[in-house]
């Protein structure tokens, strides 16, 4: 599986018939992974190229007023910190202090029309990374490592130990509704909850981990081109995403929903510039994108490993199930998918 900083362009259709052309240069450093997940591991196979049209961080959102009671929860912060550790800090060590409060982990898999940034398997991967644990390295599964246990434990502790945290059934609603003073959401969400808080809050960036790794997930979605179209519908489809991918375009995009605009030059477009000086939240997602990663194997090229990985998180978070026998049986179920569905069908295996 081959992975990328920046999306492949075929040659073959990569120049539109007015002579114009789109570099892949042009487009922002994300992982070409990332657009995979949304096709399948099997893009490769098919020779199915994409671009990505949205893409998205993980940040912490807070609450800034939460001492005139306009949230629903009281709070004082200690700096910028989130609640769990960076480099420079113990696993556990909150950075609330007074009142006790809720912060939110995502949403339970229970909902059927949940999307990737509603799922606790992608956002758990920040802190997860952070305490230098994984779901997997590559296609070698690692949610039985000590690390992974210890940022399990980590996530149980804060909702059935300390206490201050919960897991939000609409993260970006409860907390935008002042139901929550702080959470760990998609900066997809920032458009809506920006429209709808009535308290002012702030965004911040997640930690790094072990020796300031880079520990904050990526996701979005991505437009793609079947290399079996006849050549007419290739160019075509390329203007296509030419258009929508565009710096005015993609500009417009982030600006209206809170995703990352996916071109370089979406930021010195004039709208972007202005934008960004007057929505400062919005820059965090751009200021964090050299501390991101693509997501770990097990959740986006394993067929289902995502909902398996979040209903496992989830029986921690509601039930408090015990870390290490939850995240044994995660490992065993994904692993006779992988040796069923991926190994044997990978170049070498079989």
């Amino acid at each position: 599986m081959r992975r990328s900083s920046e999306p492949t362009c075929p040659t073959s259709f990569c120049s539109t018939t007015d002579g114009g052309s789109i570099s892949p240069s042009a487009v922002f450093s994300l992982p070409l992974t990332t657009c995979s997940a949304k096709l399948g591991w099997t893009q490769r196979i098919t020779s199915i190229r994409c671009w990505p049209t949205m893409s998205s961080t993980a940040a912490i959102t807070l609450c800034r007023m939460l001492a005139r009671r306009r949230c629903s929860t009281t709070t004082r912060r200690r700096g910028n910190r989130p609640a769990y550790p960076t480099a420079d800090r113990n696993p556990g060590q909150s950075s609330t202090s007074g009142v006790r409060s809720y912060s939110a982990w995502s949403a339970p898999v229970d909902r059927r029309t949940a999307g990737n940034a509603d799922l606790i398997s992608w956002t758990f991967q920040g802190p997860n990374w952070a305490f230098g644990g994984a779901y997997s390295d590559k296609w070698t599964l690692t949610l039985t490592e000590p690390a992974t246990i210890a940022a399990g434990n980590f996530y149980r502790n804060s909702i059935h130990g300390k206490g201050y945290a919960a897991v939000a059934n609409d993260i970006a609603n409860e907390f935008a509704t002042g139901i929550l003073a702080s959470a760990v959401a998609s900066t997809g969400s920032l458009a809506g909850i920006t429209a709808s808080a009535r308290f002012d809050f702030g965004a911040a960036p997640l930690p790094t981990g072990p020796d300031a790794a880079p520990a904050c997930p990526t996701g979005g979605a991505g437009l793609a081109i079947p290399a079996k179209l006849s050549e007419e519908r290739k160019v075509n489809a390329l203007k296509f995403i030419a258009f929508v991918t565009n710096p005015t375009n993609t500009a417009y995009f982030s600006q209206q929903t809170g995703y990352l605009p996916v071109r370089k030059s979406a930021v010195d477009d004039a709208s972007e510039r202005h934008y960004l000086a007057d929505n400062p939240r919005a820059r965090v997602a751009l200021d964090q994108l050299p501390h991101t990663r693509t997501q770990d194997y097990a959740r986006v090229f394993l067929p289902g490993g995502d909902r398996i990985i979040s209903a496992g998180l989830e029986s921690i978070g509601l039930r408090g199930a015990d870390v290490t026998k939850t995240f044994t049986n995660i490992q065993k179920r994904l692993q006779v998918i992988l040796d069923r569905q991926i190994m044997r069908k990978l170049a070498g295996h079989g």
